[in-house]
């Protein structure tokens, strides 16, 4: 290769295409994916092969998938892919099972506490949303109909039975996971420590330039976080406004039967505009986090995949799940116990919550609108279209060389698969960490992934170049990822079930069953009647479970969330042990492919010795 400039413009197949050198790079395909008429038997390529052996429904549902043969002829990062994927889809179908099962369960269970009952035929007033009645007028309880058949599903014990199985599961997902890479790797032969330690050509000694330093890199990611985070807030900021507004312009203000019902609407369109920014921001994101990667000047491959990965998921993750967050923590956390008084228009905002039943059913409408819009809307209108393949460009002219045909087909590279990758990771998160919120999740994603993994195989096999990727141990960076979201899946759900609903303060008061608590569960329990009225020692006011009264007493108003938390506590301690408990007794690698790398190795050994060779 000829030097044409500094030394860094020509090291690397990358500075060639940026530098516009050579326009473009590629494998061509071995020929056809179809038989051609008179085909000799002896002379089938791998492309032919894969198409008629793996791309058939039915075979792509129900029998293995042959990774080997993907990894001959598509490469190891593809066929990586597909082998996570097919084993994510294998955990969904036992999720999907259990989430089935438990919602039957509750959508059937016995109204304990009359909450649906007692709810939709009540015509008793109930308190507003916040300190006054002046922006929160009262409403019949009869207008909470809608949330209390929400609730008594989302609520109950068996929904709470099947995020505690969910989550130990996810947790058992990991190091099954861990061990099937291994198995991969033996097999397909992979160099794991090349694959670690391979040196980016772009990788240039910081000493050389000056503005590469360590502080002026630190200087340039803050001001990046910072403006894209503060960019985002001042959104996310407008959209609770704007939800703030509807609600009471809506629901409070609303002449005639269902408010809530128009008021789950605004939630909706909401949640769906939530959904197009985030996709809008996400390819902001990736082009933004390509730049500042650079600029970090990672020498190896490893550990700039791996700062890049991590801004993808962190920036994305909280871009779509931030108003979910909100109304499943914040709306908990943001008030002040304070007695009743005088208060103004900010004092009323201070004072938001969901009303009664607390927010679960705004929670479940925000995270059913935002999978659903996100898995089935954001794929099916693109993936219905035809493919383009590139023997459909050569209708056109029969003489096209194929070259020319191959240049128009989809690349398939790193970006491409961190892409893929990504999806799967927010489709992860928005499923499982909101379990509570929306039990039949798992059923939807299973039938999003069934549909994606039948489209990806098609389309990498008959509308997509070779792929040009590097090699990499498993799926890269991406399994700290996994194992980061797969231990947190429980954790989340824990808090889910404790914030966003008020099953432990039901069956908190049944356990205890005292005097001394009675008040304060009449603000959870709607078997009480008086947790609708006007519960306090000034006539014409409302009092609120968020707020402290004298009434009440120090004693027992604490008391109740000091058990919540000693609840909360006792959960994760028992999932953080049952993590490790499974961590210890699963192995990364099966031991039979220990011994067996063991004995290559000596016999490597041995023959190296056997010539004379020392090193």
């Amino acid at each position: 290769m000829l030097p044409f400039g500094l030394y860094e413009n020509y090291v690397g197949l990358n500075r060639l295409l940026n530098h516009r050198i050579i326009l473009d790079v590629f494998p061509l395909h071995d020929g056809p994916y179809f038989f051609v008429p008179n085909q000799d038997p002896t002379r089938i390529n791998g492309r032919q092969v894969l198409s008629r052996t793996w791309l058939d429904i039915g075979k792509l549902l129900i029998c293995r998938q042959p990774y080997s043969l993907i990894h001959d002829y598509m490469g190891e990062r593809v066929a990586f892919y597909f082998a996570f994927l097919d084993y994510y889809i294998k955990a969904l179908f036992l999720a999907s099972i259990l989430s089935i099962v438990f919602y039957s369960s509750a959508y059937n269970s016995k109204d304990t506490y009359n909450v649906k009952s007692f709810t939709c035929k009540s015509e008793e007033s109930v308190c507003g949303a916040c300190a006054t009645h002046t922006w929160c007028p009262t409403r019949t309880l009869k207008d909470y109909c809608y949330k209390a058949r929400i609730v008594h599903v989302t609520d109950s014990i068996p929904n709470a039975y099947l995020c505690l199985l969910i989550g130990l599961g996810s947790t058992l997902f990991v190091p099954l996971w861990e061990r099937r890479t291994c198995y991969l790797n033996w097999l397909w032969e992979i160099n794991q420590s090349y694959a670690k330690r391979a040196v980016r050509p772009e990788y240039i000694i910081p000493d050389n330039l000056p503005w590469r330093r360590n502080y002026v890199r630190q200087i340039l990611l803050t001001i990046y976080n910072m403006i894209i985070y503060a960019t985002y807030s001042a959104v996310i900021v407008a959209l609770m406004l704007l939800v703030m507004y509807y609600k009471h312009a809506i629901f409070y203000n609303t002449v005639g039967t269902k408010p809530y019902k128009n008021f789950y609407y605004v939630l909706a369109v909401i949640a769906a505009f939530n959904v197009v920014f985030a996709v809008i921001m996400q390819f902001v994101n990736r082009k933004l986090s390509h730049v500042l990667t650079n600029v970090e000047n990672h020498r190896t491959y490893a550990a700039y995949e791996s700062s890049y990965i991590w801004k993808l998921i962190i920036f994305n993750g909280l871009c779509y799940t931030f108003l979910i967050l909100f109304s499943a923590y914040f709306v908990v956390f943001g008030h002040w116990f304070q007695t009743s008084g005088k208060r103004t228009l900010l004092d009323d905002i201070k004072y938001m919550n969901c009303g009664a039943y607390g927010c679960g059913d705004e929670l479940t409408v925000m995270v059913v609108v935002i999978v659903f819009v996100k898995e089935i809307l954001g794929k099916l209108p693109w993936q219905v279209i035809p493919i383009q393949t590139d023997y459909k460009v050569a209708k056109n002219g029969s003489r096209v060389p194929v070259w020319e045909r191959e240049y128009e087909l989809c690349k398939i590279n790193e970006t491409f698969l961190d892409k893929l990758y990504l999806n799967l990771m927010l489709q992860i998160i928005l499923g499982l960490f909101f379990l509570q919120a929306f039990p039949l999740s798992p059923v939807l994603l299973l039938f999003s992934n069934l549909w994606d993994i039948c489209y990806r195989a098609h389309h990498m096999v008959k509308g997509c170049r070779r792929p040009l990727v590097r090699n990499s141990t498993g799926i890269g960076a991406w399994q700290q990822i996994i194992i980061a979201v797969g231990y947190a899946v429980p954790l989340f759900n824990i808090f889910c079930v404790a914030f966003s609903s008020q099953l432990v303060e039901r069956k908190m008061f049944d356990i205890i069953k005292s005097k001394n608590f009675s008040l304060q569960f009449k603000y959870y329990k709607s078997a009480y009647p008086t947790y609708f009225t006007f519960v306090t020692s000034k006539p014409g006011a409302c009092k609120f479970p968020i707020m402290y009264d004298s009434d009440i007493g120090v004693n027992r108003y604490w008391q109740p969330k000091r058990y919540k938390w000693w609840g909360i506590l006792v959960a994760m301690n028992a999932a953080i042990i049952f993590a490790l408990l499974v961590r210890w007794l699963i192995t990364r690698c099966p031991k039979d492919i220990k011994e067996t790398v063991r004995t290559e190795k000596y016999i490597t050994y041995r023959y190296y010795l056997a010539k004379g060779v020392t090193k």
